[in-house]
């Protein structure tokens, strides 16, 4: 676990509430409980994700939390969204569970509150990161297509060597190997 990323979590949240909730002047409290919160949050992620956590995952995990939470009506009031809600074990679960369309509605939720927060940066560790991302949707109808969209099949990967959708990651894996050589020959014969 990562101290920046402490910093990145406290800095991302604040100006997402600040933005989503109206209020200029907020500031998270940093007492013992949501200390405590911030780091076993880290502590679950960076046992699933193994070091790839960096800003552009924790502004996309947060503003996941804040699309799903804020139509939500709780005891506290109709888009009152507590800290613990945003990284307690549940939000980890429900981003772990998410689906592909998340990335439409965060855009679109940054538009309507004027979030500009993402600054890219390398992912720390690649292959750790494709892994997790393997496994999000295992034994999942999503699976494939998630694998497919996002690039992840590997012959030498040992989770796509046991996944239950080998065969058809190698199918659509052979598919476009042929089409690649059919555009290129193609490409080689307008040249002549």
């Amino acid at each position: 676990m990562k101290v920046e990323n402490k910093q990145i979590l406290i800095e991302i949240y604040e100006e997402t509430f600040r933005k989503v909730c109206n209020d200029p002047h907020f500031t998270l409290k940093l007492n013992d409980r949501n200390l405590a919160s911030i780091n076993n949050f880290l502590k679950l992620l960076d046992k699933d994700y193994k070091g790839s956590i960096g800003r552009n995952f924790i502004i996309e995990f947060i503003i996941f939390q804040f699309v799903r939470l804020i139509p939500r009506s709780t005891k506290f009031g109709r888009g009152v969204i507590r800290f613990n809600w945003v990284i307690g074990p549940k939000a980890i679960k429900y981003w772990k569970e998410r689906r592909e369309n998340y990335i439409y509605w965060n855009s679109q939720f940054k538009v309507k509150y004027g979030l500009e927060l993402t600054q890219f940066e390398s992912v720390r560790d690649p292959d750790e990161f494709k892994k997790a991302e393997r496994t999000r949707f295992k034994n999942n109808e999503y699976q494939v297509l998630h694998c497919y969209e996002n690039n992840l099949y590997s012959m030498r990967s040992k989770e796509c060597l046991f996944c239950k959708f080998k065969a058809d990651c190698i199918e659509i894996h052979n598919m476009e190997k042929i089409n690649e050589a059919f555009i290129k020959q193609s490409e080689d014969n307008e040249r002549i």
